[in-house]
C-alpha cells in the first residue's frame, strides 16, 4: 500500500525533468534565433538620401563567413540534414 510520502519522493525527480526540458527548449529556441539573425536577417540602417534607408549584409556576410544571404530553408538543411534511410 502505498503512502503519502512514498508519492512525495518523486515529485522533486519529476519536477527536475520538467525544468530540464524547458532549459533544453529554450537553448535550442536561442540557437534558431541567433543562427536566423546572423546568416538571414538584414536590417536597415537609414542614409542621408531621405529614403527609408539601405539594406546592409547579414552579421555573417560582415565577418566573411558566407558570401550571400542564406533562406531560412537553407539555414535548416544546414543545421539539421536530412537523415539518409539506410
Amino acid at each position: 500500500m502505498a503512502t503519502p510520502q512514498s508519492g512525495e519522493a518523486t515529485f522533486p525527480r519529476e519536477a527536475w525533468e520538467r525544468e530540464r526540458k524547458k532549459l533544453d527548449n529554450l537553448a535550442a529556441a536561442t540557437a534558431v534565433y541567433l543562427a536566423y539573425y546572423n546568416y538571414c536577417w538584414r536590417c536597415r540602417y537609414p542614409d542621408k538620401s531621405g529614403r527609408s534607408g539601405q539594406k546592409r549584409p547579414t552579421a555573417a556576410m560582415a565577418a566573411k563567413l558566407t558570401g550571400h544571404i542564406w533562406s531560412f530553408a537553407e539555414l535548416f538543411e544546414t543545421v539539421m540534414p536530412a537523415k539518409v534511410a539506410a
